[in-house]
């Protein structure tokens, strides 16, 4: 995708053109009743360009005149931005373990927006949870941070949380001893391109 650079293009964006006609539909016009075909502005086509290509550079990518696929890419990237997996918790994981899909390569992210729902229950006690985690990334430090949780529910301290240096979120949960057990972490990330 690259912006027109045809004969008579110009370096910045033209004022917009007065309204004319109702907004609409395009039509090929009718010549045997005088309906003329719908004229394309400017203005228009400026718009269109422009929509597209925030979508591109949205998503961290600079327009390629020779890359047709720029567009089908970005919108890739930005839903893969966006995760919703879910994650068993161990009972009683009392040493840090990794939370599978909870990770960050810091040289494609400088950080992320993690919510979380934690459940855990056994046949004495049910616990829920909602959790916002945040990471960043300190290039200086060569570490990721977390800051928070933010945590609202039943048990705050039903996990532990820590992230290594290569982006990894792992915890250590608490032990549920009644028997049945079930833990369940569901998380949705908003990682954020460099």
């Amino acid at each position: 995708m690259q912006r027109v650079d045809s004969f008579g293009a110009v370096a910045s964006p033209p004022a917009n053109e007065a309204q004319i006609n109702s907004p609409g539909y395009f039509s090929i016009g009718n010549p045997s009743l005088s309906v003329p075909a719908t004229v394309v502005p400017a203005w228009w086509l400026n718009a269109v360009q422009e929509e597209i290509a925030a979508v591109i550079e949205a998503a961290g990518d600079t327009l390629d005149k020779g890359d047709n696929n720029q567009l089908l890419s970005a919108i890739g990237g930005i839903s893969q931005n966006i995760q919703e997996p879910t994650f068993v918790i161990a009972n009683n994981q009392s040493t840090f373990a990794v939370i599978t899909g909870m990770i960050l390569d810091k040289t494609i992210y400088y950080g992320a927006e993690i919510d979380c729902h934690v459940y855990r229950k056994d046949a004495g006690q049910e616990v829920s949870s909602f959790m916002k985690l945040r990471l960043m990334y300190s290039p200086v430090l060569d570490s990721w941070e977390i800051i928070g949780p933010e945590i609202f529910g039943d048990d705050p301290g039903i996990l532990d949380l820590e992230v290594t240096t290569a982006g990894q979120v792992r915890y250590k949960s608490s032990n549920f001893a009644g028997g049945s057990y079930v833990g369940e972490l569901r998380f949705k990330m908003n990682r954020f391109k460099i």
